[in-house]
């Protein structure tokens, strides 16, 4: 499948941000029908995507998923409305929205630093903990608003700087090209 996002969860690759499927979270599959990995699968069967592993996003207004990734051992959902984490139950996965309030803006934006994810949210930079997310300052969302160019955010990405425990957002500024 085409992809912008792509993580390792119980053994599987998830794929998300396919241009023509915004919606669809693809999952390889994990084990042939006889319970085992086959040799020839590179990681977990991901050279399997049967399309039952596939599954979309549900939310009320319709939002596209714009990141994935793993936090505490679940699969995270990063989109414009906010933050959904993939449960499964006997038939298939499943994305339940938990934190409704601050969505995602811009994928390439999205650092998880094992024990939260850090994204740029509309008009602030967000933290999620896997259950709660929640601009991370103030001060920093009032100079955002000054500075930031809000129509091309989406350009927008982080990186994290893991000796410094820094989280480094390149975002478009008002006033200068590209």
């Amino acid at each position: 499948p085409r992809a912008s996002s792509l993580a390792i969860w119980r053994d599987r690759v998830a794929a998300a941000g396919d241009p023509w499927a915004p919606r669809t979270i693809g999952l390889s599959e994990n084990k042939w029908a006889d319970g085992n990995i086959p040799d020839t699968a590179p990681i977990g069967g991901a050279n399997v995507w049967p399309g039952r592993t596939n599954f979309d996003l549900s939310t009320d207004d319709g939002a596209s998923v714009e990141a994935i990734t793993v936090l505490h051992g679940r699969l995270n959902v990063l989109h414009r409305s906010g933050v959904s984490v993939v449960d499964e139950d006997a038939v298939a996965p499943y994305a339940r929205p938990l934190a409704h309030q601050h969505g995602c803006i811009a994928p390439r934006s999205v650092i998880n630093t094992g024990n939260f994810v850090l994204y740029l949210g509309e008009g602030h930079v967000c933290r999620f903990d896997g259950a709660t997310s929640e601009p991370v300052s103030d001060d920093l969302r009032r100079t955002m608003r000054k500075l930031v160019d809000w129509d091309s955010a989406h350009l927008a990405v982080g990186v994290n700087v893991r000796q410094a425990t820094e989280y480094r957002l390149w975002v478009p500024v008002k006033g200068l090209p590209g």
